[in-house]
């Protein structure tokens, strides 16, 4: 190849476009010093160029830091060695010349390698020979070309931003994500001081690596987010990326991409869900939904639900497992509501449908199937002890000679008489736990309950709120019995709280030190407790009253003045202020559960 030295114009020379762009300036001003002192040792190298291609008759192939050197030096010319060269000649050769270098950047290194093996047919065994390094290495180094470009200026520009760094945040593919890792990693406490090597690669693997194992969608569904397409075939899948193939197989390196996943997903759950007339639940909500479909069986049950919370389990060895294992998930009844727990969907199945399913599949006993056993325990039970009673009897006969007949017919009483008892208690049982099952009494029910309620518990709610309370004093048991009759379902519901609790309002005089209340009886920590679950201020209460509170009386009224038919008459209030006073005094019902709280059960 034909070249020849000679000393040309500096303002006749063009620096080349492909040629390294950052250049030190302090170490640009010291070689401008030694060129002032010494001269220009080594020639730079350019080739000619046509009027056609630029206005300058020369291009700098190699030696832009000697030419800018020579700038800042003050010299008009530059000794040059030229030489004809196609743009692909002077690539090349301008690229070994960079890698050859004692300290070439990393970054430039991972440019030159990409530029060679793109432009010049390079491979990476031959880049290997050339350079006299391992594929390896140059593999590696290939790796960096992954950063976007504001990382790659921040990598030139930063010391903290290590090769190793750099290395490990360009595996992430997503431009914007890098940028995030960045600016974590490399001032993790606002320090100014980076994460070390380990901590950072253990971010980056707990925030910007996600299995796709977890995840709540279809991983090959290409339409759930058009842009993103199918996870499957995704590139920033590692299965699916060469330069990933270090990390686990199956991860997605695309947190965001995922999240908007998931998002689609729930709102594709949600659609369906509406199409379908089932109830969704999401937030505090769901989270109370979900609870209580893993902790019992009320309302709904969950596929992890334990079968140990299904009634009547035949073998305990089937305790823990869960629901969906045990019938299969191919199995599951129709679901008939969605919980959302985060954006994850949880499907919740009616606790009778599966308890019904368990029933088919052998888990479980129906009820008639448990009362039947209960029965002939029971009846097996009676027959043991009629048949030892019977062999007693008999051995007492044969001692004295002969056959009572009159004791065999008492025995064969007694023995129906414990059959006909053992029946009582399964009707009853059968009866209540109908009852009981209905979740919520109708008023009928709640008012006998109440006067039932009123025989068995003492009524001691102080006099002085009667009216507050009742709208009239209720001290005499037919009062009492009459409110009972005419009270609603809320009335009521706090007519069984002052039955149980209402005493604690009297302080007891084991609770009084001198002139102090010292309030450490079981009594007021109930009644604190109680307030402190229903958001009442104790504070409020202990301010002192605006007006002298007045001692009790101390003649309590007797019962029977009570009950007479004049002391009911004065102490009834006319019809239109007893309308009034229950209107006042009507609590505000409580929140009701958000869910379906009855079945229908049968006594039968």
């Amino acid at each position: 190849m034909e070249q020849f030295f000679q000393s040309l114009p500096i303002a006749q020379i063009s620096i080349s476009k492909t040629n390294r762009k950052r250049f030190n300036e302090q170490a640009l001003n010291e070689l401008a010093d030694n060129i002032k002192a010494n001269g220009l040792i080594q020639p730079i190298l350019v080739r000619p160029m046509s009027p056609a291609e630029q206005l300058e008759p020369y291009e700098i192939v190699c030696g832009e830091r000697r030419y800018r050197a020579s700038i800042i030096a003050g010299l008009d010319h530059i000794n040059t060695i030229c030489r004809e060269l196609t743009d692909t000649q002077a690539a090349e050769l301008q690229l070994i010349e960079n890698l050859q270098r004692e300290d070439p950047h990393p970054m430039e290194e991972a440019e030159g390698y990409q530029a060679l093996m793109l432009h010049s047919g390079y491979t990476a065994d031959m880049l290997a020979d050339k350079l006299n390094k391992s594929k390896s290495q140059i593999y590696a180094t290939l790796k960096l070309c992954n950063l976007c470009t504001e990382l790659r200026d921040k990598f030139f520009e930063n010391e903290k931003f290590t090769r190793s760094l750099a290395l490990l945040i360009a595996r992430i593919p997503v431009p914007a994500l890098q940028v995030e890792a960045f600016n974590e990693i490399i001032d993790e406490y606002g320090d100014g001081e980076p994460m070390s090597y380990r901590d950072a690669a253990i971010h980056v693997q707990m925030n910007y690596n996600v299995n796709l194992k977890i995840a709540i969608f279809s991983t090959t569904d290409a339409k759930l987010v058009p842009d993103a397409g199918s996870c499957k075939e995704c590139p920033k899948r590692t299965d699916n990326d060469p330069d990933l193939s270090d990390l686990d197989k199956n991860v997605c390196t695309d947190p965001k991409c995922f999240e908007k996943k998931i998002i689609a997903h729930h709102a594709q759950v949600v659609a369906k869900a509406n199409k379908k007339g089932l109830t969704v639940y999401e937030g505090a909500t769901a989270a109370k939904a979900i609870s209580a479909a893993k902790n019992n069986t009320d309302i709904f049950v969950v596929a992890e639900t334990l079968l140990r919370r299904f009634d009547n389990l035949k073998s305990q060895n089937d305790a823990h497992k869960s629901f969906a294992s045990a019938v299969g998930t191919d199995k599951l009844p129709d679901y008939v509501a969605v919980a959302f727990d985060g954006l994850t969907a949880v499907k919740l199945y009616d606790s009778n449908a599966a308890q019904s399913l368990l029933v088919d599949l052998g888990f479980c006993s129906t009820e008639a199937e448990v009362e039947t056993k209960k029965f002939e325990g029971q009846v097996a039970n009676i027959s043991t002890e009629q048949t030892e009673s019977d062999e007693e009897l008999e051995d007492d006969n044969e001692s004295e000679g002969g056959t009572n007949t009159e004791e065999l017919d008492q025995s064969a009483e007694k023995s129906e008489k414990l059959r006909l008892l053992a029946n009582e208690e399964i009707k009853r049982i059968r009866i209540y736990k109908a009852i009981r099952q209905r979740g919520q009494l109708s008023l009928e029910s709640l008012r006998a309950f109440m006067k039932n309620v009123d025989v068995g518990l003492y009524f001691s709610i102080p006099e002085s709120v009667h009216e507050e309370f009742y709208g009239r004093r209720i001290v005499a048991e037919e009062d009492r019995l009459e409110y009972i009759d005419q009270a609603s379902s809320e009335q009521l519901q706090l007519l069984l709280i002052d039955y149980v609790i209402g005493d604690i309002q009297i302080p007891r005089p084991w609770s009084l030190q001198d002139i102090y209340l010292e309030r450490k009886d079981d009594e007021f920590d109930l009644l604190q407790t109680v307030a402190q679950h229903e958001g009442i201020e104790i504070a409020i209460a202990e301010q002192e009253p605006t007006s002298p509170v007045q001692a009790p009386a101390t003649e309590p009224i007797e019962p029977e003045a009570a009950a007479t038919p004049a002391a009911k008459k004065r102490g009834r209030p006319s019809k239109a202020d007893k309308a009034a006073q229950e209107a006042a005094s009507k609590p505000v019902p409580m929140d009701k559960w958000p869910f379906p709280t009855t079945k229908t059960v049968s006594a039968s």
